[in-house]
């Protein structure tokens, strides 16, 4: 069952705006990223959710800034560049 019970027109609309973005699928680089970057906030004392992880370190693998409002679970990371707003 989905959540929210969307028809069929409002799935057809998100599939559209979807289809605008791009998908950046995870390689051994990115794993290598993630590993660092979790392995560094543990060792600062800032543990860092692995799913927050995986956005960071996608992130600074390919150097793109990161939209949050959570700047706190993500300032720790060198070579972040964080937009907020």
């Amino acid at each position: 069952m989905e959540v929210g019970a969307w028809g069929d027109a409002r799935r057809d609309r998100m599939r559209s705006f979807l289809f605008e973005f791009t998908t950046l699928l995870p390689d051994l680089a990115t794993a290598r990223q993630w590993a660092q970057i979790r392995s560094e906030c543990q060792r600062l004392g800032r543990r860092i959710a692995p799913m927050d992880a995986w956005i960071a370190a996608t992130a600074v693998q390919y150097r793109l800034p990161l939209v949050t409002n959570n700047v706190a679970d993500y300032e720790t990371i060198g070579d972040l560049v964080l937009i907020t707003g």
